[in-house]
């Protein structure tokens, strides 16, 4: 009798602890709360603990898009909330009610106001949330990810965006060659503007990057200068001389840059080729290429082209593709 009476109370104690875990501070489950003010602070406390479905629970309006909407995003927040509280205004009525929330993030206080409604003998948050906000420069062919999420960047001001919890995540991008810097995304509340930090996020290289981009140029400027059909080379010129294609040689001029590794190329929008060949670009070179073409008639013709940099296009990191920019 003492075993089964013992195993009897840790039953009703294990159901008890559960049934704590998915209550609000004021005893009330998620979805189910009795109060406007029980509402609001669910719904802060759910995000706080990270427990993504309790918070939803207490919206109206059900996000179509919950992609970090989930407590692995929460969990990768950088700072939680804390000091939730909530106040109801005196002109409310038995359908709808106004709240005056307060909380900290990171220790920055927060002040917010929600609209609360009724339905049945519960009370709903009848907000939207937040969504990730237009970013300047993003590259165009790589996703941001918040949380290990992959989402759109809202490149374009008609994006819906992708709908966030108050909080501070940190941002990412999803491309192998690629990091980003003072990549802090901020979700003060349901109606203040989403914050990014105020001298990023900014996209670069990494240091990997730079040297598959420089390396890709240098095997581009070898395999140019080892060609003798035209069509094949780096450069656009003309020429009216009567050329054998057969007899022209392409080499480096001494009095130039030899070594293309040696110039670290930049992320950033490049010129009218920018969207096709860029956005990583590497300005600053200056590589003389001399063309020594024979002509049919025993005569010889030398010219030297220079190249003041060059656009790669980073789309496929496998594959990378070199345009250089003449002089």
């Amino acid at each position: 009798m003492a075993g089964r009476r013992t195993h009897r109370w840790a039953a009703v104690l294990l159901l008890g602890v559960i049934a704590a875990g998915t209550t609000t501070a004021c005893g009330d489950p998620p979805g189910h709360a009795r109060s406007p003010e029980a509402a609001a602070t669910g719904f802060l406390e759910a995000v706080a603990h990270g427990r993504a479905d309790d918070a939803l629970a207490y919206l109206r309006v059900q996000p179509t898009d919950r992609r970090l909407l989930t407590d692995d995003v929460l969990a990768d927040a950088a700072q939680p909330i804390t000091a939730i509280t909530a106040q109801r205004h005196a002109d409310g009525s038995d359908r709808h009610h106004t709240i005056d929330v307060s909380y900290q993030i990171g220790g920055k206080p927060v002040t917010d106001t929600y609209s609360l409604v009724r339905l049945g003998s519960s009370w709903f948050i009848d907000e939207t949330l937040p969504t990730v906000p237009q970013v300047d420069e993003w590259p165009e062919f790589a996703d941001m990810t918040v949380g290990g999420q992959k989402v759109s960047p809202g490149v374009y001001y008609y994006d819906d965006g992708t709908p966030l919890f108050p909080g501070r995540y940190q941002l990412g991008v999803d491309h192998p060659l690629l990091v980003v810097d003072n990549a802090e995304l901020t979700v003060p509340s349901l109606h203040q503007p989403v914050v990014l930090t105020a001298d990023g996020p900014h996209v670069r290289l990494t240091d990997a990057g730079q040297e598959a981009v420089a390396t890709a140029a240098q095997e581009m400027l070898t395999t140019c200068l080892a060609a003798t059909t035209p069509a094949v080379a780096c450069l656009r010129f003309s020429s009216s001389e009567d050329v054998d294609d057969d007899q022209v040689q392409w080499s480096l001029d001494p009095g130039g840059t030899t070594d293309l590794t040696t110039t670290a190329p930049a992320w950033r929008q490049c010129g009218s080729y920018g969207q096709y060949y860029g956005p990583v670009c590497a300005e600053g070179l200056f590589v003389l290429i001399r063309r020594t073409a024979h002509t049919t008639h025993g005569g010889t013709w030398v010219r030297v082209y220079s190249l003041m940099g060059y656009m790669a296009d980073i789309r496929d990191p496998d594959h990378i593709r070199i345009a250089f920019s003449q002089d």
